[in-house]
This record gives structure tokens, C-alpha cells and sequence, in this order.
């Protein structure tokens, strides 16, 4: 696949973020130490990282699973996780490994204490993201979960609502939510729970892919955040091409002499966009 003539960079802004990062670190820590993990579903939206980790030894468990490992270890992965898991965690005495981010942590806290003033909660995301589901549970599945605007249509509405926001969300979306909640003369907290180091990518990674002939992004087939983020190189760089591994390059979308940018999502590894680097150059 090599062309001496191609020009290729990784994006210096890529990789994991700190939360996904920490979970990781934590993850390798214990498997190193000879401990056998059972992470409490997929520790992140990465298939390429997260068989490397389940070769060194870590397996992915379901919430029903925990009640047969007591004693043993279990991490809790940086999504969070609602009560009732910790509740179970208790329970059946397992050795909990707490990864939750602490900006999900935060958020967390936060509708809790609204919901328990009495206010009216929506939070913006996918309904089905572990990240909304540990929310939602912090205050029994309460809030009224959405992913744009347009699912408020078909809703009673009280005169005055509390907006939150699934971390990975774009804040353009957010920002178009609000303003129709304002047309319907709702009052309107806002909670601004985009994750910064997410928010601020985006115009990094816009002028990232404005600067190559072609961008490849590199993510995992099942996270949001990838999808989002590639959807902003794809209105940038229409030559913008999703993968998951080095085997997803196709050869024809590469032509001699050009520059190609190598990019990912919050979940994929540094490794994985080396490798790719490796393949176009070797």
C-alpha cells in the first residue's frame, strides 16, 4: 500500500480522552498485578482495544454474572453505572474497581440533586448509551431522554424544564434543543454536560481534516462519539473515510502525492492509529 509520495500525519488532538484513559490504565494495572477483571459490559467503543485487553485477561461480564463472582474482581467501566449496580456490587461482595470519569460522576450528582428539588429533567443523548443509563437510574428512569429536538414534539411539557446533556453530545444539537424549548415560552436551566475536551476537539479536528487531501478516521462500529466526530471531518473533507482496522483502507481512495490525515474518536487507541500510519507507509 506504500506511495513514497503520500504525506501522512496522525492528529496530534486524537486518542483517548482522560476518563477512557484512566479506565484503561486501571484495567492494565490489575491485569498486570495477575488479577483476573470482569469489566461490567464493554469497557469502551473499540473493538481493537478491547479484545487486546480481553487477551491479557480480561473478560466481559452482564450485571446478572456479578452475583456469582464474590470476591473476585469487577470494574466498573467509565460510562457509570446507576445504584442499582453498585447496590448488586455490595451485595454479592465482589472487589470493586471503580473507573466511572469523574466528569460523568458530576453529572450524575447534578440531576440527582434536581431531581430531587422537584424539577423536570430532559437529558440529551441516546436513550440505550450506558452514559444515559447510569444517569437516568440515578433518579429511577425519570427524565425524559432525547436525541434532538424534533422527540420533544410529541410531549407534554411543563412551564419550566432542566436540560442536561450526554457528555459525547454536539453542542450544536444541544443548542437547537434549547432554542425550541424557548419557542415554546418554557423556562429553561440549561446544564452545559458536554464533556470540554470533546466540545473542543471539534474545531481542532475541523482544521485538521480542512489540512489533508484525505482523512482517515479511525473508531469503533459501535461509538456514538466516533460517528459524531466523523460526520464533523466528513462536512470539512469530503474525502473522509470511516474504518475500524488497518483492513477497512481501500486502495482506491488514495491517489499518488496525497496528504493523508489520520484521525479517531475518544475511544480509539494511539496503537491503532500508529498501525494504520505503519500499513499506508510500509
Amino acid at each position: 500500500m506504500s506511495d513514497k509520495m503520500l504525506h501522512v500525519e496522525i492528529d496530534p488532538s486524537a486518542g483517548f480522552c482522560f476518563g477512557v484513559a484512566a479506565a484503561v490504565k486501571m484495567a492494565e494495572n490489575a491485569l498486570d498485578k495477575g488479577l483476573v477483571i470482569h469489566c461490567l459490559g464493554e469497557l469502551l467503543h473499540n473493538e481493537a482495544e478491547s479484545n487486546r485487553l480481553k487477551q491479557k485477561g480480561m473478560l466481559v461480564i452482564g450485571s446478572e454474572d456479578m452475583t456469582h463472582l464474590r470476591g473476585q474482581a469487577v470494574l466498573f467501566r467509565a460510562h457509570g453505572e446507576p445504584p442499582e449496580s453498585f447496590i448488586m456490587a455490595r451485595n454479592t461482595g465482589v472487589e470493586l474497581l471503580d473507573a466511572t470519569c469523574p466528569v460523568v460522576r458530576k453529572l450524575q450528582n447534578k440531576v440527582r440533586e434536581d431531581y430531587r428539588r422537584g424539577a423536570f429533567i430532559i437529558i440529551l443523548g441516546k436513550p440505550d448509551h450506558p452514559e444515559v443509563v447510569g444517569i437516568n437510574g440515578n433518579i429511577g428512569n425519570k427524565a425524559l431522554v432525547v436525541q434532538s429536538y424534533k422527540d420533544l414534539i410529541a410531549h407534554e411539557l411543563p412551564d419550566e424544564v432542566v436540560v442536561y446533556s450526554q457528555t459525547t453530545m454536539d453542542e450544536k444539537i444541544l443548542d437547537e434543543l434549547v432554542d425550541f424549548l424557548k419557542s415554546l415560552n418554557r423556562k429553561v436551566q440549561v446544564n452545559n454536560t458536554i464533556c470540554r475536551q470533546v466540545s473542543q476537539r471539534i474545531p481542532l479536528l475541523e482544521g485538521f481534516a480542512a489540512a489533508h487531501d484525505v482523512i482517515l478516521f479511525v473508531g469503533g462500529s459501535n461509538s456514538s462519539n466516533s460517528r459524531q466526530l466523523f460526520e464533523v471531518c466528513q462536512r470539512i473533507n469530503k474525502r473522509t473515510y470511516f474504518i475500524s482496522s488497518v483492513s477497512g483502507i481501500q486502495k482506491n481512495w488514495i491517489r499518488s502525492g496525497d496528504s493523508i490525515g489520520i484521525t479517531g474518536g475518544t475511544s480509539t487507541p494511539g496503537w491503532l492509529m500508529e498501525k494504520v500510519k505503519t500499513a499506508l507507509l510500509t
